[in-house]
């Protein structure tokens, strides 16, 4: 169970995960540093302040930043990409943008492939050449094989490529793009470990900016030195990219574990018929020693968890975790003596 060994697990969480790293910004033909800064930026999808799906989030984009967006189904992540590229503006505050900012989308459901073109169509746009971001240029054909394509495909009608094949055919097309920031919404998806391997060379070689949306940990790992985790609350940023953010992950984890397994105990406790009062007998009560057990691991799991967070406590809201899991400690010390009365 995920409990099992806690403080192994935990080992740099919140207040480590945002220590500040020194930055490591590529060189790129812009010469502008801030490429993009949100301030205090809200949306709703309705005119109700009330719906915003997040609320006064702030954030910046450098020259040579390789961000992971990541956090939960339904948290907002699309729509700050619109927002970025200017689809969307904000209900509040402000998207500020360096002038002439080019955002390149690469889009999960591939709807910028035509399907009724062939590879070699849509590569090399009418030419034998496909025009490379730093300037060369490149034979289509070589290009499509440097996709792991045979090349007596590149005269295929693309609608007759399955959905791997389509991707990879994405893939090609995006990455022959010039932009100031490439932005991949779940690229790894229907790929192969050679296309995962192709991908991940391209965006760690790319010296413009990068947003990456996925939940392939390894993949977030190997390209990006920025993280920007979002949820319900609001934004946390870690400076020094994926490295620090697994462990506050597990940390995470570890509470909504504790959430769900105290709701359960909340709900059995409140599922519990009214005790029948029956006569003594000398045979032991396995079901009351079971509740026991349950509860004291719950509180040694509870504990622990305490400690291990205030042993990194720097913010306001770690220490405001603490005190409600020392509230639902205490409420739990207070079960469990009752039932060592009953036993």
């Amino acid at each position: 169970m995920i409990y099992n060994d806690i403080k192994g697990k935990i080992k740099n969480i919140k207040a480590e995960a945002r220590s500040k790293l020194e930055l490591s910004v590529s060189a790129s033909t812009r010469k502008t540093k801030i490429l993009l800064d949100a301030k205090e930026m809200s949306f709703s999808y309705t005119a109700s302040s009330d719906d915003n799906l997040f609320t006064k989030l702030n954030f910046n984009l450098f020259r040579g930043n390789k961000i992971g967006l990541i956090g939960d189904n339904g948290v907002g992540k699309t729509t700050i990409i619109k927002l970025i590229e200017g689809e969307l503006s904000p209900t509040e505050g402000s998207v500020k943008r360096a002038d002439d900012l080019k955002v390149k989308v690469f889009h999960q459901d591939r709807k910028d492939i035509p399907l009724d073109k062939t590879p070699f169509e849509l590569l090399g746009e009418g030419t034998d050449q496909v025009a490379l971001p730093d300037g060369r240029t490149q034979h289509v054909h070589s290009y499509f094989k440097q996709f792991l394509f045979n090349l007596e495909e590149i005269n295929r009608p693309i609608s007759t490529f399955s959905g791997g094949e389509r991707n990879r055919l994405q893939l090609a097309l995006n990455l022959r793009e010039d932009a100031d920031v490439w932005i991949f919404d779940e690229p790894t998806n229907d790929l192969d470990l050679e296309s995962l391997a192709i991908l991940e060379k391209a965006l760690f070689d790319f010296k413009g900016s990068l947003i990456l949306i996925s939940h392939d940990r390894a993949f977030l790992k190997h390209v990006t030195n920025r993280v920007f985790l979002l949820s319900k609350s609001g934004m946390e940023i870690f400076e020094g990219g994926y490295d620090q953010i697994e462990s506050y992950l597990d940390v995470v984890a570890l509470e909504k574990e504790l959430e769900k397994e105290m709701a359960k105990e909340k709900a059995l406790t409140q599922k519990t018929a009214p005790k029948v009062v029956v006569a003594q007998t000398t045979a032991p009560n396995y079901e009351l020693t079971k509740k026991i057990q349950e509860k004291e691991d719950l509180v040694e799991k509870v504990s622990s968890l305490i400690q291990e967070l205030g042993l990194h406590q720097s913010t306001k809201e770690s220490a405001e975790k603490i005190t409600q899991l020392s509230q639902k400690l205490g409420k739990l010390e207070e079960e469990l003596l009752e039932l060592y009365e009953e036993n």
